[in-house]
């Protein structure tokens, strides 16, 4: 009888060697985890600023599109082209306006030759729905007058937008169609890209919002084809 007590006991655990495999089991575990929860961060950090970069690639598309197709003339009442130069904070937040012959769909089908003047600005009322780059467009030309339509946001992301203009001889931080006598033979576009996503934007040392710098450079295609435009070239 006491040998098989004996051989019964030595198959079981002691507590102290219950207590060091559920000590280890925990250690190995918060070690996964955290692993695990660290892995899906970058994964998701990683999506969130492929998704910022696929969305500031097309604003900067749409923007291009709009200058390559900008329209005037002197004789013509309905066009104009306006570049201010504005700054807020840290970062330039120039504004412009311009007609555009570009085709802007819309729900009532009108107006898809139309001209259409496009105001391109950083805008910062979240309220409105004006947040980052923003593009408000206003029907010239149409078979059915129409109201100005709402700014839409383009690029939340992008804090900051910085135009510059070539006439000729030098870039210019600003630009007026009627007293230059047309449109510029060439316009560079520069943007900041805000880094993170928008609730939890990523911080710097210093706890201010990194960013990202894009440029591109349009040539619209009725400076060039007056004579009095160069070929521009585009980078993303």
């Amino acid at each position: 009888m006491n040998g098989a007590g004996t051989r019964a006991r030595a198959v079981g655990f002691t507590l102290l060697e219950v207590i060091l495999s559920l000590s280890v089991f925990a250690l190995v575990a918060t070690a996964v985890v955290g692993t695990l929860h660290s892995t899906f961060r970058t994964c998701e950090g990683g999506r969130e600023a492929l998704e910022s970069l696929q969305v500031t690639r097309l604003a900067l598309e749409r923007f291009a599109a709009d200058l390559r197709a900008s329209f005037y003339s002197e004789s013509a009442l309905c066009s104009g082209f306006v570049g201010e130069d504005e700054t807020n904070g840290a970062f330039d937040t120039d504004r412009l306006t311009f007609v555009t012959t570009a085709s802007s769909a819309r729900p009532t089908g009108v107006g898809v030759c139309d001209l259409t003047e496009v105001e391109y600005f950083i805008g910062d009322d979240e309220e409105a729905g004006e947040r980052g780059l923003c593009r408000r467009p206003k029907v010239l030309l149409a078979a059915v007058a129409e109201d100005e339509e709402a700014a839409a946001s383009l690029a939340e992301q992008i804090v900051g937008l910085n135009l510059r203009y070539f006439g000729g001889l030098d870039w210019e931080d600003s630009w007026d169609a009627s007293a230059k006598g047309g449109l510029p033979q060439a316009i560079e576009i520069t943007v900041w890209v805000r880094e993170g996503s928008k609730s939890s934007p990523a911080e710097g040392s210093s706890g201010e919002v990194p960013t990202r710098k894009f440029t591109t450079v349009v040539a619209p295609e009725m400076a060039s084809a007056s004579g009095k435009g160069a070929h521009g070239t585009e980078s993303l």
